[in-house]
């Protein structure tokens, strides 16, 4: 049984992104945020408990990946400060 621990809610978006781990920048799209996770779809060669960069709209934030099934991976953010919880609640009114 799956248990959802998310301590805020989701909002599903389609927006162009990208990713840094192992040094490398890869293309990738965002499709889904809240204001402590993102959820990544296209990616490759993720593996759980990896901290990777992800960057979209203009910001970047360190961030530690929770899953990864296929090529999706859903990461949390790393030490989030209230500035970025408030820039991610924002994002999710923008389509």
């Amino acid at each position: 049984m799956f248990i959802d621990r998310r301590q805020f809610e989701r909002e599903i978006i389609d927006i162009p992104g990208r990713y840094e781990a192992k040094g490398k920048w890869q293309e990738c799209h965002i499709d889904d945020i809240s204001e402590d996770g993102i959820g990544l779809e296209g990616v490759t060669k993720l593996h759980a408990g990896e901290v990777i960069k992800v960057e979209f709209r203009g910001k970047t934030f360190e961030t530690k990946v929770v899953y990864v099934e296929g090529e999706h991976a859903g990461v949390k953010l790393v030490n989030p400060t209230d500035e970025d919880r408030q820039w991610l609640s924002e994002q999710k009114n923008i389509k």
